[in-house]
Order: C-alpha cells, then sequence, then structure tokens
C-alpha cells in the first residue's frame, strides 16, 4: 500500500488480520483521497524508509481530530496535485513501455523532486576500460549479501538482515565506467548483475580469482566493444535521505 509523502510515496505493509474488509478500502485509487489512520506501526530501513503492521496495530477508517481535519481540507484544496501524484505513482508501478530505453543523458536530468523510489529505467551501455582491480570477492549473506566470516555453505543468522538460516556465499562486486554516448556515469553492479555480465556463477569467479587462474582479457573485451541493457533504479538513499543515485537492478545482453 502506497501513501502519499512529502516528495517519495510511503509504503505500508498490511498484515494478518488487518489485510481483512477495512484495508481492502484502501486498495482503489479511485475517488476523493481517503484520510485514514494507523497506530503502533513498526518502521524499517531495510530498502529505504517503510512502516507495516504489528500485532498491536489498529485501523480507523474515519480518524477524528484537528490533524486529521485539516488533511481532509488539504486534500480537497489540492485535488489536482494528488490525482496527478497517484497517477505518477501508477505510471511508475505498472509501465506501458516495460523495455524502453533512456539515455545516460536523460537519466542525469532526474532529480530528488520528480524521481521516485520505484522507478525502473533501461540504459544501453559498453564499459570502455573494465578493470580488473575494480572487482571484489569476498563471502557474504545470500540473503542480503553482507559480509561474514562464516565458512562458505555455512548456515547462519545473519546480523545485518535478522533472518535465520542464511547461508554464506560467494560474493561479487564490480565497479565500472559505463557509457552511451550521451554521457558517462559509475556503477557497482552487485553478484547477480555480475554473473551475467561476466557469464560465470559468483563461485566460479570466486575459486579462479582465489586460485590466480581468472581471465578477465575475454570478459573485458565485451563489455568494451557489445553494447548491453542495463535496468537502474534509484538508491535507497532516496528515500532515506533525499540523495539521488542510481544502482544496477539488471542485466541483459542483445
Amino acid at each position: 500500500m502506497k501513501c502519499a509523502s512529502a516528495e517519495q510515496p510511503l509504503t505500508i505493509s498490511v498484515w494478518d488480520d488487518l489485510t481483512g474488509t477495512e484495508a481492502n478500502l484502501l486498495k482503489s485509487w479511485v475517488g476523493p483521497a481517503l484520510v485514514v489512520g494507523f497506530t503502533s506501526l513498526k518502521p524499517s530501513s531495510h530498502k529505504g524508509f517503510s512502516l507495516s503492521t504489528t500485532m498491536s496495530t489498529s485501523f480507523h477508517r474515519n480518524p477524528v481530530g484537528d490533524r486529521a481535519d485539516a488533511l481532509r481540507q488539504w486534500s480537497r484544496e489540492k485535488r489536482a496535485l494528488v490525482l496527478s501524484r497517484m497517477e505518477r505513482i501508477q505510471e511508475v508501478r505498472n509501465p506501458t513501455e516495460q523495455n524502453e530505453v533512456l539515455s545516460i543523458e536523460s537519466i542525469k536530468l532526474k532529480e530528488v523532486g520528480n524521481t521516485l523510489q520505484d522507478e525502473r529505467h533501461w540504459i544501453k551501455i559498453t564499459i570502455p576500460e573494465p578493470e580488473r582491480s575494480k572487482i571484489v570477492t569476498y563471502i557474504g549473506c545470500n540473503n542480503c549479501g553482507k559480509r561474514t566470516e562464516m565458512d562458505v555453505g555455512s548456515s547462519f543468522a545473519c546480523k545485518f538482515c535478522s533472518k535465520e538460516g542464511c547461508i554464506a556465499a560467494p560474493r561479487i562486486t564490480f565497479k565500472f565506467d559505463a557509457t552511451d554516448g550521451t554521457g558517462d556515469m559509475t556503477f557497482t553492479a552487485f553478484t547477480q548483475e555480475c554473473e551475467i555480465l561476466f557469464r560465470m556463477d559468483a563461485s566460479e569467479i570466486y575459486d579462479e580469482i582465489a586460485a590466480g587462474i581468472f581471465k578477465f582479457e575475454p570478459i573485458a573485451h565485451r563489455l568494451s566493444t557489445r553494447p548491453f541493457l542495463l535496468q537502474i533504479a534509484p538508491g535507497t538513499a532516496l528515500a532515506r535521505n533525499k540523495i539521488l543515485t542510481w544502482v544496477p537492478k539488471a542485466v541483459r545482453w542483445n
């Protein structure tokens, strides 16, 4: 569920009994803006600031009080603005052009005030000078990717993502400068994207680098001469701190 906030929609995850009749009211984006109330929500900053319900959360269909009345009055006076925001959120969450390719130049024109956390964009790029020294391998949590001192294959409770039964696994990062002819941008690819870029499994990359037999030259040649599609999205610092950066989300070779 998305709620209108200052510049970014705020996600509230509704669980258990609250997903019934009352919460169904919130699924519609048609009609006047709704003013509802929640109590005892739990914050999360794992993927940008969000809220979720707990066992103590209560839902108020028609909250009363000065603040609720002021919000209703504002929503009536700013009806056009509210509708525009709702349309923009729907456009981002349900894009009609799944594979539209933007230029780096147009990406650089985006600003904090007109970019949503949920945006996803494709750019077509090459990496003119990929550097072997920019590849970093380590052992990390298979869920959140944070480093661990555990042996590969070990099961453990990750203190970063707070999940039980995580597995210690090879992880890869690769920092690179990309270009598409209209501009340049610097990105850091993580394990899943690195596997597609290098056309190797993370464990294979990790083992070959550890053994000193990793052959980067043919990979570098492909990255520098063959354009590929990179899907990028705003980093979580946008929702957390109103700082706009772009991070890779997917890779596609033509």
